[in-house]
């Protein structure tokens, strides 16, 4: 809903974001006990920010699990490619545009 955030915009800002989120979602998960759960969540819809790094965490880490995502009477939009996760429009909540990931770190699985 802020027009002069697109000022800030550039893809080379988006891949360095990303390159930093892949580093920051491994250290959370590996901080997780077992069975813990985390959310990852941004507030962009950028694919390179929000399931690439979805995508980075699960190749790296066997033991992560996605699970469903919800919160009742607020609608969500399934992410293409990747069941759990999902983007929430601004049209659809008045809210600011965001996507979502909840995370679980499997029993007995190393990290």
């Amino acid at each position: 809903k802020r027009f002069d955030a697109l000022k800030g915009w550039s893809p080379k800002r988006v891949q360095a974001k990303a390159k930093l989120q892949k580093k920051l979602i491994l250290k959370a998960f590996d901080a997780l006990k077992p069975e813990g759960e985390m959310v990852y969540s941004t507030c962009t819809l950028s694919p390179e920010e929000n399931e690439e790094v979805v995508r980075h965490l699960l190749g790296e880490r066997p033991a992560a699990q996605l699970l469903p995502v919800r919160v009742e009477g607020f609608r969500f939009r399934p992410c293409q490619g990747l069941v759990g996760c999902v983007r929430v429009l601004p049209q659809d909540n008045d809210s600011e545009a965001f996507f979502v990931a909840r995370v679980r770190k499997g029993k007995g699985m190393p990290a």
